[in-house]
């Protein structure tokens, strides 16, 4: 940053005597004088100069200096600017009042005192050279503030570009290989490599989903719902997902329940599950013998999240690289481990999303870790038993036989999502592009359709406005890999009934039709 120019000042006296003897009084300030004879010369230099003070004499002609400093705090950008009014006058007090009245910071009294002249020049110069040194830096802020919001946005179109271009390929496998390991006939040799396949897609599918809700939660965008649902069974279905997990390790995985967790509470239920993925994760994978243990507490509002573990522990200095994103306290973990470092570190921001937080509880190199988390999360009546509900689901939705269009311009999202939604009674019927869409929507009763926006010539906010322009009443879906907040928010801004991110889920479909009333 720029040091601020050397200051100016202004002295202006009708008697060139006066002038000179002011300037010799203010010769030895770093300052640069500029003298007026008249208002009208004093009014040019201001129009061409910055000043940092200004004296002005009472007595001249044809304006005196109070109607001068009159003319001057009419302009807006000398308002601001110091007066001080010096005077042969014996009329002391009457003057000074009129001064103040006049605009002026101060009245001196010829003649004057020179210490007192520079003692105050002195001062006014330095508090106009304080002022112009915040200016800049305040603009120095601004520029960088402008640039960190252009850097933020960029990095943001850059993830939400880069999670389309894997999620749409990732679909597929993840689609094909549930297929697969669901309905296909094949044999054990296989059903394990399609169990595998899943399970690295849905490992890969995690690990971009952290790395957008890290952006999200930067941007201040990450959106966090408040709903119902069992958190008993979650946990329950939670062990059961990843005790197998610490079993083909050769370790126990343990879950407790306290009496007083209550069967259902309002959080977001999505969140949750990674935090505790991403702790019960890190402790299995940091444990080569013992076991793992979770447990779940409850207390004022609050859910408590235990996780101890028998695994490597941390040393004392490097836990304060814990929470740190793309960071591991020991960079060989990374490598004889694996990880990306982004769980504890999401976790945490989780968690104070949801009104709580996450911390290292303790820690013994060696013998194992023990990570707290709480979250806010309010007690309510019971609600309906997810996985039953889903199976109710599954059954009025086949005897229901509803008919949709997905319009899609990619060959294998169409096949997929026929493959999955025909096992559920679900007759689909595909176009390649939004005019071929809208000319079967034209003639054609469907009770719903899947629209996918990033599509060439018509994208899906096009279709959508069109298909609304033409009559069509019905649920209108978007199906999307760009999954970020403001994608999500943008889509439903549009008039979308719902949002989907790719790969479909069957119990996302579901889901949302059970949303919209539609099973």
């Amino acid at each position: 940053m720029d040091e601020p120019t050397r200051s100016k000042i202004l002295i202006v006296d009708d008697t060139p005597a006066n002038l000179l003897a002011l300037r010799e009084i203010l010769a030895s300030l770093d300052a640069e004088i500029l003298a007026a004879g008249t208002p009208d010369e004093a009014l040019a230099l201001l129009t061409d100069h910055a000043f940092s003070l200004a004296f002005l004499d009472v007595q001249m002609a044809p304006l005196n200096g109070f109607e001068l400093a009159k003319l001057i705090r009419g302009v807006k950008k000398f308002r601001l600017l110091p007066i001080i009014f010096m005077t042969a006058s014996s009329r002391t007090e009457g003057l000074s009042l009129d001064g103040h009245d006049a605009g002026a910071v101060d009245v001196l009294f010829k003649p004057v005192n020179a210490n007192i002249v520079r003692s105050k020049a002195k001062t006014f110069i330095e508090l106009d050279h304080q002022r112009r040194t915040l200016e800049q830096q305040v603009a120095v802020l601004a520029q960088l503030r402008e640039e960190a919001e252009r850097a933020s946005q960029s990095k943001a179109m850059f993830l939400a570009n880069i999670s389309h271009e894997m999620r749409t390929p990732l679909g597929n496998i993840m689609g094909y290989a549930e297929m697969l390991a669901t309905y296909g006939e094949i044999g054990d040799k296989e059903m394990h490599f399609a169990k595998t396949i899943l399970k690295s897609s849905r490992d890969l599918l995690s690990i971009i989903d952290n790395v957008l809700d890290l952006s999200a939660i930067e941007a201040g965008k990450l959106r966090i719902e408040r709903v119902a649902f069992n958190v008993r069974g979650l946990a329950s279905d939670f062990q059961t997902a990843v005790a197998l997990k610490a079993q083909k390790k050769g370790i126990r995985f343990e879950l407790n329940v306290a009496d007083s967790v209550p069967a259902n509470v309002i959080a977001d239920p999505t969140k949750l599950k990674q935090i505790l993925n991403n702790l019960v994760g890190n402790a299995i994978k940091f444990t080569e013998s013992g076991l793992v243990h979770l447990a779940l507490d409850y207390e004022r509002d609050c859910l408590l999240v235990r996780v101890r573990d028998t695994g490597i522990g941390i040393e004392p200095a490097q836990a304060r690289l814990l929470f740190r994103p793309f960071s591991q306290a020991d960079i060989s973990t990374s490598r004889r481990f694996g990880g990306s470092g982004l769980g504890l570190a999401l976790s945490r921001d989780l968690a104070r999303a949801m009104g709580g937080d996450l911390r290292l509880h303790s820690s013994v190199p060696g013998e194992g870790s023990v990570f707290e988390a709480r979250i806010e999360a309010r007690n309510v009546v019971a609600v309906d038993d997810e996985g039953d509900e889903l199976q109710t689901s599954i059954t009025r939705l086949r005897r229901r036989c509803l008919r949709g269009l997905y319009i899609d311009d990619i060959e294998d999202n169409r096949m997929l999502a026929q493959l999955m939604l025909e096992q559920l009674g679900v007759v689909l019927e595909f176009a390649d592009s939004g005019l071929s869409g809208l000319t079967l929507a034209a003639h054609n009763d469907y009770d719903f359709i899947l629209l996918d926006i990033q599509m060439p010539s018509m994208d899906g906010f096009e279709v959508l406005q069109m298909l609304r322009e033409e009559g069509y009443s019905k649920p209108v879906f978007a199906l999307s890999a760009h999954a970020m907040n403001h994608q999500v928010n943008l889509c439903l801004q549009r008039g979308f009934d719902a949002f989907m991110a790719k790969p479909l889920s069957r119990g996302k479909f579901i889901t949302t039709l059970r949303e919209q009333r539609m099973v």
